[in-house]
């Protein structure tokens, strides 16, 4: 792979992240990520690759791409915003809708990473209706930077838009959080605009939307810990114990980085607004819960 400049580049894919793109160009010329990553960083002079690098949020790695790639700014996907708790740390960037990845391919398109999913407030896909799944985090230090390849690979129709040797058997290795997981049936029409609602008050140009103001205290109460208690008892009644949660609690954060956690939290916050605004339930066991919470 050159690393003065590439005489051509995939392209870039609605909403796909920097990383992502990063990946499908390297993974187009044969390469992994880890490759493409010390291309644009070589371009930046920040070799070697440190554990907290991230790509997602770096201004100047964004420059050495669009250099890389020969490519302008509108043509090189948006950084995400670093400085927002709503934007999950690298390592706990771990969702994806595999029905999303079924979509792209029929598309004639590889399978990429969306931005969306780098959110907190982001746990299910507004497409399919149902909640994203998690790849398993990795061990700390068990190698520094980890791109999507290796999911990508577990199924045929997905390794073979990227060239990738297919590993069917991966895909159970690789699993974090299987949706199936959660013995908890709801109406997706309902409950997926609340969830929209909710992703909306998350955005800070949204901040200034009143109509979005009792989504935001919501969703301050239930990633901050005032009802983590509650959380917790939401959490064993309604989710299965799959493992996960441990893995990523060693990243420094003021919210629950694990998708099931985030979860059960916006759950709850749903439950706790459609109380306040006197509407039917979602759930009636988990409304219950709430009420008897006393936190309202």
């Amino acid at each position: 792979m050159n690393l003065e400049q590439l005489p051509m580049a995939p392209v870039v894919l609605p909403d796909e992240s920097l990383s992502s793109w990063v990946e499908r160009i390297a993974l187009f010329y044969g390469g992994d990520y880890e490759l493409g990553l010390g291309a644009v960083y070589a371009r930046a002079e920040r070799l070697p690759l440190q554990q907290e690098d991230d790509i997602d949020v770096d201004a100047q790695i964004r420059e050495s791409v669009c250099a890389w790639t020969n490519s302008g700014d509108a043509d090189v996907p948006a950084l995400l915003d670093g400085t927002s708790l709503d934007t999950l740390p690298r390592r706990a960037r771990l969702t994806y809708c595999p029905d999303c990845w079924d979509d792209d391919v029929a598309a004639g398109h590889p399978p990429y990473w969306r931005r969306r999913w780098a959110r907190w407030c982001v746990v299910h896909c507004d497409r399919h209706g149902c909640w994203l799944t998690s790849r398993r985090p990795w061990a700390y230090m068990e190698c520094l930077h980890i791109g999507w390849a290796p999911i990508w690979s577990t199924r045929v129709h997905w390794a073979s838009t990227l060239e990738l040797q297919v590993r069917e058997a991966y895909e159970r290795m690789m699993f974090g959080f299987d949706p199936k997981s959660i013995e908890l049936r709801v109406n997706w029409r309902s409950l997926g605009a609340d969830l929209v609602h909710f992703e909306h008050a998350c955005d800070p140009s949204n901040a200034a939307r009143e109509d979005l103001a009792i989504h935001r205290k919501l969703l301050q109460a239930v990633s901050l810990g005032p009802i983590a208690s509650l959380r917790l008892k939401v959490a064993e009644r309604y989710a299965s114990h799959g493992g996960g949660a441990e893995s990523v609690g060693f990243i420094r954060s003021n919210v629950p980085l694990w998708l099931g956690t985030r979860i059960m939290s916006l759950l709850i916050a749903v439950e706790c607004l459609r109380i306040v605004k006197r509407r039917a339930p979602v759930h009636r066991g988990m409304a219950t819960m709430v009420r008897e919470s006393g936190i309202l």
